[in-house]
């Protein structure tokens, strides 16, 4: 599982709705899993997204799939004290940096 209830998470994947990757939700609780999709979460949004089983709303179930958490980097060795918004969200995605000299 990438995310736990009580996550802020940033969407990585929207097939349907390409629009909605890079939002910030919240994690709430799980879901059971879904025939389609596997296990999901019930999340928050600040504002409504569009969904294709029920229109626009503020919690929709999101696959733990599409979902990177966001709540915090750990700092060690191998990141820099300080990273640019581009390369957070690189990290955030799962995404090889490019080597620190």
């Amino acid at each position: 599982m990438n995310c736990k209830p009580g996550d802020l998470a940033m969407i990585v994947k929207a097939p349907t709705a390409p629009g909605h990757i890079g939002k910030i939700v919240e994690v709430l609780g799980d879901l059971e899993a879904d025939p389609t999709y596997g296990p999901c979460w019930v999340c928050r949004t600040r504002e409504p997204v569009s969904t294709i089983r029920s229109g626009f709303i503020t919690d929709p179930h999101i696959p733990d799939d599409w979902l990177r958490p966001v709540s915090g980097l750990p700092l060690d060795n191998d990141l820099p004290a300080e990273v640019n918004l581009p390369e957070a969200f690189k990290l955030a995605l799962g995404i090889e940096m490019r080597a620190w000299a």
